[in-house]
């Protein structure tokens, strides 16, 4: 993978868009990355792991902020990353999901998240791109062949995480190695070992189950205690001893079945004969009683013969009654007819008969009555023939209360007019001058929000400049002090060199005398290669040995680089005085302050007087809108005036025409519905006078002939008269025929039975013993309770040798179909117990963490080659496979080789530097071989980032020549660091410099 180019738009600090050539900044295979803390450098790393996979490392991911907060609302966030993977070049644009102001009203809308990947070195046409989050990480995880947390490890190499995992425990340690290398697949063989051994179990457990089950039906089955341990043998033994137990019982019963059947048939001879004996003795005695009672039944028969021939004398009385209390009723109702016709007809002046009081006296006179029937029929078509020719007035007569009401509601609704445009008027009055105040205080407010911008900047400015002022003295002291560290640090530098210097002299003006000690006699100089030695110099007092000097350039150098560090310090410290000066402007703490409070105050000024400026403008176009709405509304009023006026001097005259016709009609009344209700209700009265007449014709007629027919009666009856037929008549014919009728047919069903062939022989007396019956029923009783017994203990034998045996037959079939499950689980729970580092796995690893070892293995080798050689051949990684403490699985240890006391020691004793080595080395080899794991793919760009700063210079060499050879086998290698000595070493740049509106990336080469 080698990265080209990667724009970004509105992402993290950065507001605007940026881009990065990464093609010009890794041309010489290793750049720097640095800048202020929080300048946005590890937001470029975001920025490439967003747009590869859609999320970032660490908590950065976690907390999905992606968007730039000061970004302009309308600027899309979106990363842009063109990039070679493969042989393939392509192109992958990402959008994140954020919320952004709405441009029109308030609130916020969602921007969706978005994704697409195009082919750069593919023809137009030839391979189309691919667009969403699925297919699209399909493609990169196809691609790369590693997922985010893997990308996230080997190619932006986090030397923080890498240091802890050197210190880290097993558990530690394995989550990070899980997360690297692809372990899914034996977990889930782990997973299914545990599976199938649970499922094994639970099968296992139903078959115990069952057999458990069979041994308690058994011992239920055979009443004995639940015994699962009887063999075979035995349970055919038992199975034998409860069949014999059954067939004995039922030779028992069946005895006594054959016992309790000859006392039954002796039992139902003597009860048949004491029934026969009971029967004959009940029927003479009610024979005796019917002789007894035959002269009362003659009686009977003679009054219930007399009681019938009264009964057609009593039923004509009865119609006769009836008709009398009908005359009397008719004629009440007559009478009722009259008055309530009279009481209608004496409203209008009328009477109800139509005649004049002298031809009513003659009728009186002459009939007896007051009027006819059928005279009394016409004059009440008469009153209905009028009602009807009403009928027409009647719609006239609605017509006129609908307009009298419609005149009313006019005459409201035109004074309600009237009464609303006097209060329009007002309003009309007063609304041009509020609309002109409205207008002048919009203008005002207008003008102070236009100038809160410039007020905010002028703000911003004189605050920039009191943190500057306020700045100054400290950063002067602290320039001070930093160059009186300098001065001390170049004397005490410059010291050491010339105590250096001193001592080289010394040692060099004294090296004859040092050589000469080494003289042996005989044997040749080093320098002259003469064995004689006639003068060897003599040592002088002053005399300096190599240590000295090797101490004495070991402090040379440590002062050297005291030295360096106080220089820079000093010039960071006249840096920032120096800008601290300039962003004041020559202008005191003092000063300053009181210009931010100055321009504070003008600002909350203008915001005070702008603040409703928008209340105002709705309050103003509210105004003009009622101004307009009254106006109009004055002309529509107008108009509604005068046609209401029209409209009522129209309905006045249809009301004042109408009013005459309708009073001529109505006379008497003061209506027309009034009168034609009179004339309906009269009409009514008179029709059912009349027919109360004619029921009382009627009704008469009908009582003269009940009478008639009662006289008719009584003489053909035989009574003297109705009084005799009525006593005649006064008793209960039903209750005294249902008696006669009841005693003969006792007499004709005694003398029946007593004539049944059955009774024919039977003698009954007084003295018979029934002592002969109560013997034989004691004996049938004893012979069924000693039947029931043997019967019921037959059939309990009977059922509890089948259950016996049924259940025997179960307990054998569930034993033998346990018998092989049970061996198979064992098999399978111990198999499953070394998959998941139990039982007789004596590593105590299961088959996970024991891959995981052999890549750590992996890792260990190719990261202790990188190791040896940045730490000049000391250090090395060595693998431990040794268990942990209390018991824990082991094979994830990792230990230091140390080639110069050749002990292995723990990670966790190495310095802060030594660490850095370990962790990078680690950090590169853990790359290439998860590179290895996912397809061999070479890594062609890769970021380290930070740790520099606990290296001395001598390891700074190391760990360059490793990136040297890194780059020298084609990779890019990003550094992402704060030390200032990398600046000298790695010309080429991508410096972060913070502005006021952000970030800026700058490109520094040479």
């Amino acid at each position: 993978m080698r990265l080209h180019r990667l724009t970004m738009t509105a992402f993290g600090p950065y507001a605007e868009r940026v881009e990065v050539d990464f093609d010009a900044l890794g041309s010489g295979g290793l750049f720097l990355l640095h800048g202020d803390t929080g300048a946005g450098k590890t937001t470029l790393l975001d920025a490439v792991a967003f747009a590869l996979y859609g999320t970032v490392p660490g908590a950065r991911g976690e907390a999905k902020r992606l968007r730039c907060d000061s970004a302009d609302p309308h600027t899309r966030t979106e990363i842009e990353l063109e990039l070679t993977v493969g042989g393939r070049r392509l192109a992958i644009v990402r959008n994140p999901e954020y919320t952004r102001a709405k441009s029109r009203g308030d609130g916020v809308t969602t921007e969706r998240a978005k994704v697409s990947l195009s082919w750069l070195d593919a023809p137009d046409g030839e391979l189309p791109g691919v667009a969403g989050h699925r297919e699209v990480g399909d493609v990169v995880l196809d691609l790369l062949g590693m997922t985010a947390d893997q990308f996230f490890q080997v190619v932006l190499l986090p030397q923080g995480e890498f240091a802890r995992f050197l210190r880290a425990d097993t558990a530690e340690r394995e989550g990070l190695l899980e997360r690297l290398f692809d372990t899914e697949r034996f977990a889930d063989i782990e997973a299914a070992f545990a599976e199938l051994r649970r499922a094994s179990s639970q099968q296992v457990q139903a078959l115990s189950g069952r057999v458990a089950s069979a041994g308690a039906r058994l011992a239920e089955a055979c009443g004995r205690e639940p015994d699962g341990t009887l063999t075979d043998a035995e349970l055919a033994g038992l199975t034998a001893e409860l069949a014999a137990a059954a067939a004995d019982a039922t030779v028992g019963s069946d005895r006594a079945r054959g016992e309790r059947s000859a006392a039954a048939a002796a039992l139902a001879v003597a009860e048949t004969l004491a029934r026969k004996q009971s029967q004959l003795k009940d029927l003479l005695s009610a024979k005796r009683q019917l002789d007894d009672s035959e002269e009362q039944q003659l009686a009977d028969q003679r009054t219930l013969a007399a009681a019938q021939l009264a009964t057609p004398v009593m039923r004509a009385a009865a119609v006769a009654d009836s008709a009398d209390q009908e005359l009397q009723a008719t004629r009440l109702a007559e009478r009722r007819a009259c008055a309530d016709a009279e009481r209608v007809a004496a409203r209008s002046g009328e009477d109800a008969a139509g005649r004049d009081p002298d031809d009513l006296l003659q009728a009186v006179e002459q009939f007896g009555r007051p009027a006819d029937a059928d005279q009394l029929r016409r004059l009440a078509g008469q009153d209905r023939e009028t009602a009807g020719s009403l009928a027409g007035l009647i719609e006239e007569a609605g017509n006129q209360d609908l307009d009298r009401q419609a005149e009313q509601a006019a005459t409201a609704e035109l004074n309600q007019l009237v009464d609303a445009e006097t209060a329009r008027q007002a309003d009309l009055s007063a609304l041009p001058g509020r609309i002109k105040e409205l207008s002048a205080a919009v203008d005002v407010a207008t003008a102070a929000a236009g100038r809160i911008d410039h007020l905010q900047a002028e703000l911003g400015a004189a605050q920039e400049i009191s943190v500057a002022a306020q700045s100054v003295s400290t950063l002067a002291a602290e320039l001070i002090v930093a160059r009186e560290r300098t001065a001390t640090a170049v004397e005490g530098h410059q010291a050491l060199v010339d105590e250096r210097l001193r001592l080289t002299e010394l040692r060099f003006a004294g090296m004859a005398a040092e050589l000469a000690a080494g003289l042996t006699d005989g044997e040749a100089c080093q320098v002259c290669g003469s064995p004689d030695h006639p003068r060897p110099a003599a040592a002088a007092d002053d005399q300096v040995p190599a240590e000295a000097i090797a101490a004495m350039v070991t402090a040379e150098r440590a002062a050297a680089k005291a030295r360096a560090a106080a220089e820079q310090a000093a010039s960071r410290a006249a840096e920032k005085h120096a800008a601290a000066l300039g962003s004041a402007r020559g202008i005191d703490a003092e000063r300053a302050a009181e210009l931010v409070r100055a321009a504070r105050e003008r600002l909350d000024a203008e915001r005070i007087v702008a603040e409703p400026v928008e209340r105002l403008r709705t309050a103003l176009a509210a105004a003009r809108d009622r101004l307009d709405a009254l106006r109009l509304e004055r002309e529509r009023s107008l108009a509604g005036q005068a046609e209401l006026r029209t409209e009522l001097l129209a309905i006045g005259d249809r009301v004042r025409h109408r009013a005459d016709r309708l009073r001529v009609a109505a006379r008497p009344f003061g209506s027309v519905q009034q009168r034609r209700a009179h004339l309906l209700e009269l009409a009514a009265a008179r029709e059912t006078w009349s027919t109360a007449l004619d029921s009382l014709h009627s009704a008469t007629a009908v009582t003269v002939r009940a009478g008639q027919a009662l006289k008719l009666a009584v003489e053909q009856s035989g009574f003297d008269d109705l009084a005799a037929a009525a006593a005649a008549a006064a008793v209960d014919t039903d209750t005294l025929a249902a008696g006669i009728r009841a005693w003969q047919d006792r007499r004709l069903t005694v003398t029946t039975r007593l004539a049944d062939p059955e009774l024919v022989g039977i003698t009954v007396s007084e003295d018979d013993d029934a002592s002969a019956l109560v013997a034989v029923r004691e004996r049938a009783g004893v012979a069924e309770r000693a039947a029931d017994q043997a019967i019921a203990a037959a059939e309990t034998a009977t059922r509890v040798a089948a259950a016996t045996r049924s259940a025997a037959v179960a307990l054998t079939a569930a034993r033998r179909t346990l018998a092989p499950v049970a061996a198979e689980h064992a098999e399978l729970s111990a198999l499953a117990d070394a998959v998941a580092g139990r039982g007789q796995n004596h590593r105590a690893m299961s088959l996970r963490s024991y891959v995981l070892a052999a890549r750590l293995r992996q890792v260990a080798i190719v990261a202790g080659d990188r190791l040896q050689r940045m730490s000049g051949g000391r250090y090395s990684f060595e693998h431990a496979t040794g268990r942990e403490s209390r018991g824990r699985s082991g094979g994830l240890g990792l230990d230091i080789l140390d080639a110069h006391s050749g002990t292995v020691r723990p990670a966790k004793t190495l310095s802060g530097g030594e660490s850095f080595l370990a962790s990078l080395a680690l950090a590169l080899g853990l790359a290439d071989v998860v590179a290895g794991e996912s397809g061999g793919r070479v890594l062609d760009t890769i970021f380290i980032d930070e740790g520099f700063g606990t290296l001395d210079a001598d390891t700074l060499d190391l760990v360059m020549d490793t990136l040297d050879e890194l780059r020298a086998g084609g990779r890019t290698v990003g550094l992402v660091s704060h030390v200032d000595d990398l600046r000298q070493r790695i010309p080429t740049r991508l410096h972060i410099r913070r502005t006021p509106s952000g970030p800026v990336p700058e490109l520094v080469s040479g």
